[in-house]
Parts: C-alpha cells; structure tokens; sequence
C-alpha cells in the first residue's frame, strides 16, 4: 500500500507528528490531494497555527478543534489590527492600596485599610474579567492580618499565596508568615500540607519589607528587601526557595542589600536575578547544591556617576505544568518575553531616565547548560541544602557579546511607567504618560518571529480597513540618551506594531492573553476584548 491509500484519518494523524514548518513546506508540496487534505483538516491548521502565533493546545478544554482554529483566528486578528471586539467599564468602588497583579484573566486590587499603618492592605478585592465583566461584586480576601504583598498561580494550582503580617502596633516584634490558599474559596489550599508558613521575624528597626513572589510547579520564591527606617540600618535582604506544597524551605541566596529587586522563572528549577549593583542578569539553577549560577550576562556599562536605581522584571506567562478546563490555549512560556524596566539616576538635583528592553525567555535559556543535576531519579525536585555559597561564579559574558541581536531597548522616558504588567505572551502594551491629559493612542509591539515574517506592507493608495496603523522595525536602533551609557546601546530584536488609531485618555494600560485594561485612577477600569 502507498502511503496516499491510507485512509484520510491516518494520515492527518501522521502529519500531525511533523513540525508546523515541515506541513507548509513540504507536505503541500507532494500533490494536489495531500495539499486539499492539510487545507481542510481543522486539526491540521490548528497545529500550524498555535506554532505560529506562539500559543500551546490546552488539551483540558472541552472545546473542539474546530471551534479552537476558529477563536485562535480571531484573536490573532485581533490583537493585530486592533479590532475592539467588546469594551466593559468595571467599577472600583474600594479604595485600592497599590497592591495589584492581572494574569490569567484575574485582576486583583489591595484594600486600603489605615492609610498610616506600614502595611495598609487587610485585604485583597479581585474580578475574574473572562467571567464577571463588572456583573458581580468583587470577590474578598482577608486573613486577619494586613498583606504585605502577593503571589498568583492560578491556572496551575487555584492558588494565591499571601505574605502577612500582624495587625496593629508594629513597635514591637512581629511574625511574618506565608498563607496558602485556594483562590477561588479562600480558604487554606488543599494541597499545602502547612498552609501557614513562618518565614521570619522583625522589629520596626529591621525596616519597611517589600515583597517579591512567583510559583511555579511546586517552587515558591520569594525576595524579601528592606528599607530604611527611623535612621536605622535596614536588615539584609533574602532570597528563599519553598517547596509551597510542603512549607519547607528548599534554598537561601546570600544577597547584598538592594542588588535584587526581582527575579523571573526561566523554567521550574532555573531563574533568573537582575543585580543592581554588578549590572548584570545572574542565571541560576536549583540543585541539590542550592542555587547555582550558571550565567552571568553583563548590561551595557553606565557613564560615570550614573546608578542604576530600579531594575523590575516579569515574563507572562510563568512556566506551568497542568491546565485548568479554559482557555482552549495559552500563550507558550517558553516563547514568551521578559521586561526589565530600568530607572537609572544621575545628578544633583536627581535627574531621571527610564529604559525598558524586552527578551525571549527562548533565547535566555540558551545559556543554560545542556543538562543540569536538578531531578532526583524519581523525577522529583530534591531539597537544597540552606545558604549554599557562590564559591565559583562564571564568567560574565560582556553585553555586546549577547545582548544586542537578542533584545529591544527604548527609552520609555514619555511612557506610562510604574506598572510592570504590561506583557503577555510575546507582546508589550504602553500608552504615552501624559495620556490622561492629553488623549494618545495605545501601541502595541508584537516580538513573534513568525508574525513578523507574515507581515506584509499595505498598499500605498488601499483604503484603511484596520483600527490600527501597523508597521514593521527589523533595522537595529541605537538608544538614546546615549550620554547614560559608555558605549552605543544597539539592539536589534524585530517586532511588529500597531497603534491605535483611537486616543484614549488612560493613566496606564495593562495586559493579559486576552485584554487590554486601561487604568482611569479612581475612576473606572475600561476593559477590551
């Protein structure tokens, strides 16, 4: 029997064991009846084209394949013309306290309690914006204690974890502790053994703690930095693995205070820490040794007296195991982007610049060694040991010797800028920050090799059909100011753009995979589909 005799269900499923690029390629070009077979199989094209828009199948959803090719056609259309396909006001009707994250469809918001207390969130208020869409009152969150920040994992694990502190008078000493629970009821998480975790215990002397927290499979990381207070020195700063599911402490990070103030999960065991003060992404993996470096990668060298003041990051979204029944697919982790927001300080009086540069995770984890003793031989995460010390760091790889090809600078100075949750996927948002007084479009970059390679330049004299203006950047750009760094910052990662041929007048714009919300402060949160 030839293969075309096969039957046509056998044989789509013999293609679908091929890479996307090998379909269009190769398979359509064999014969006329093989290339009708691919163009109307729906399980086909859904192959391709998840690969391409950089999306995973999501096998929990109960949507079938057809109904999946249909919606994914749709958003990619979307997204790339700008096309609004539904906008919802939500009402905030409690007073925020700054707290904030958006992933995964969830938009949750800080209570503000005693505006003078050191940690004036009692609780958390948040709205599943697939779901509610303003139609209900926002759920609660309280544990008795005031929140010091938080953490998500919702579609993996349902599960919000909270670092609190006692109410009350903070003179004397006070318990920190983890609390691990189920989003959707609040309660303790039903997988946490010890849902309660005590993680350390301060004194007003130790200073203001601020929270840095991402889950991922059963890692839990957390960076806990302090800041000056009443002329005290502030207590050193930590950087903990737990394994959440079991509360027990997996690996510490010496750290310099203030060299971190974030961190991203490259994969389940490796992550990645921006240091202010060495001017570099530090690269780890987690071992049975404890955190060990395995990369540094050196930022562009500053001009002298410039400091590096803030360095933010986050890639969404985080790498995942299990689905949840919805979405029918979810943006792929690996091929997803990082962004690290720079503040850089020069002067006296201060003078500020802001910067902000997008990367693949994809091409971070290239640096990775092949292969890395992180698994036991039953496939589990085997505990660190507490402290391990960096006795061999590696060699940093100088800036122009990875950076420049790989990434996209700008300078965000006339950017809307204090949020960090303005990516998703592969793409970034950003509106201008003068937006709420004077009405800008909203731009959105997408970093999706394929999508720039489809793209295609419209007609000069074609009619506008789209409600955005698209266009496309592949030469590399040089940042400016160029005075803030010693050498040219080039780089040269290609996207494509689309602005908003509507102005709005937002304070900020945020995104998840499938919205955009615009931020009227204490007014109203617009949403789009």
């Amino acid at each position: 029997m030839m293969f075309l005799d096969l039957p046509p269900e056998l044989l789509v499923q013999i293609l679908l064991g091929l890479p996307p690029s090998d379909i269009l390629s190769s398979a359509q070009l064999v014969n006329r009846y093989l290339h009708n077979l691919i163009q109307e199989s729906s399980p086909l094209q859904y192959h391709v084209e998840t690969k391409y828009a950089g999306v995973e199948n999501n096998p929990e959803s109960n949507m079938v394949t057809a109904e999946r090719l249909e919606v994914l056609r749709r958003s990619q259309h979307a997204w790339s013309d700008f096309v609004v396909s539904k906008r919802v006001n939500l009402p905030v009707r409690h007073r925020s306290s700054g707290l904030y994250d958006l992933t995964a469809g969830v938009y949750v918001l800080g209570e503000l309690g005693d505006s003078n207390a050191d940690y004036p969130t009692p609780a958390l208020r948040y709205t599943n914006l697939s779901v509610d869409q303003g139609n209900k009152p926002w759920a609660r969150i309280s544990v008795g204690r005031n929140i010091i920040d938080f953490g998500l994992a919702i579609r993996e694990h349902d599960l919000i974890a909270l670092v609190t502190t006692p109410k009350g008078d903070m003179s004397g000493t006070s318990v920190t502790e983890l609390v691990l629970l189920n989003l959707s009821t609040g309660d303790y998480h039903t997988s946490a053994t010890q849902p309660v975790v005590y993680l350390t215990e301060t004194t007003a002397a130790h200073g203001h703690c601020s929270v840095m927290l991402e889950i991922v499979g059963n890692n839990l990381a957390l960076l806990l930095t302090y800041r000056q207070h009443l002329g005290l020195r502030a207590s050193p700063d930590t950087f903990h693995v737990y394994n959440w599911r079991t509360g027990t402490l997996k690996t510490t990070l010496p750290t310099t205070h203030h060299a971190y103030q974030g961190f991203i999960f490259l994969t389940e065991t490796a992550l990645l820490l921006p240091n202010l003060f060495e001017r570099r992404l530090e690269i780890y993996t987690l071992s049975n040794a404890g955190l060990i470096p395995e990369r540094f990668l050196d930022l562009p060298t500053l001009s002298p007296h410039h400091i590096i003041l803030m360095l933010t990051c986050r890639a969404e979204p985080n790498p995942v195991g299990d689905h949840s029944a919805n979405p029918p697919f979810v943006s792929s982790p690996t091929d997803a982007v990082a962004l690290f927001n720079m503040t850089v300080i020069v002067g006296h009086p201060v003078d500020f610049n802001y910067f902000s540069f997008i990367v693949h995770r994809s091409a971070l984890l290239k640096y990775l060694p092949p292969a890395s003793p992180t698994l036991d031989a039953t496939g589990s995460t085997i505990e660190s040991r507490i402290g391990a010390e960096v006795s061999n760091p590696p060699a940093s790889i100088s800036w122009n010797g990875w950076g420049p090809p790989i990434t996209r600078w700008f300078n965000s100075q006339s950017i809307a800028h204090g949020y960090i949750t303005t990516t998703a996927g592969q793409r970034f948002v950003c509106i201008s920050a003068r937006a709420g007084i004077d009405p800008s479009p909203i731009i959105i970059r997408d970093f999706n090799a394929h999508s720039v390679a489809r793209y295609t330049e419209p007609e000069q004299n074609e009619k506008p059909v789209s409600a955005g203006i698209k266009s496309l950047v592949t030469h590399a750009t040089l940042l400016e100011p160029r005075e803030v760094f010693t050498e040219h910052v080039w780089s040269a990662l290609p996207y494509t753009e689309v602005v908003s041929r509507q102005r709005y007048d937002y304070t900020a714009v945020l995104m998840d995979e499938e919205r955009i919300l615009g931020l009227w402060v204490r007014i109203f949160l617009p949403l789009f589909y």
